[in-house]
């Protein structure tokens, strides 16, 4: 048998060569991971839904807001309402239960805001509804606009109405 004799050559890679290998490798790897996640935790945030109202319907005062379509079906606790008449504009109105009358002021007079779930108990989706009075009947003779803001922050419908 013969030995072969092995040179300098056939030790492998050099040990600096590896670590900077092995920095470069982690720190790809850190970069991949950071990328990932970003867009896992960007993509659970929603962003506003396009809404959209059917014309208002009045009747004896009494203002009916159908929602045509939502393109997404979101909980009603992410949106508010607000109730604008001339300059005046009231408080953000936090929605809640189906069916639960809810009062905002409106300048000095109070008005109340009911909303009624559609298909889907709970989410805001086409078929919703929203009933607009004043706390003691009829709404005062005028032009109002409903705002439907998701989140606090974005209005995602308007619907403006004469009585």
């Amino acid at each position: 048998m013969q030995r072969i004799a092995r040179g300098r050559d056939e030790q492998g890679v050099a040990p600096i060569i590896a670590e900077i290998l092995l920095v470069a490798m982690s720190v790809t790897l850190a970069g991949t991971v950071m990328l990932m996640s970003d867009n896992l935790m960007s993509q659970s945030i929603p962003s506003s839904p396009y809404v959209a109202f059917l014309p208002a319907q009045v009747d004896g005062g009494i203002a009916s807001l159908e929602v045509a379509a939502a393109s997404s079906a979101a909980p009603i606790t992410n949106y508010q309402a607000r109730l604008e008449t001339g300059s005046a504009s009231s408080p953000a109105l936090p929605l809640g239960a189906s069916g639960a009358p809810m009062n905002t002021t409106l300048g000095g007079a109070v008005y109340t805001v009911t909303w009624t779930a559609g298909a889907a108990p709970g989410l805001l989706t086409g078929g919703s509804r929203f009933r607009i009075s004043a706390a003691d009947g009829p709404l005062p003779a005028g032009t109002y606009t409903f705002l439907l803001v998701w989140r606090g922050t974005t209005v995602a419908a308007t619907v403006t109405f004469t009585v």
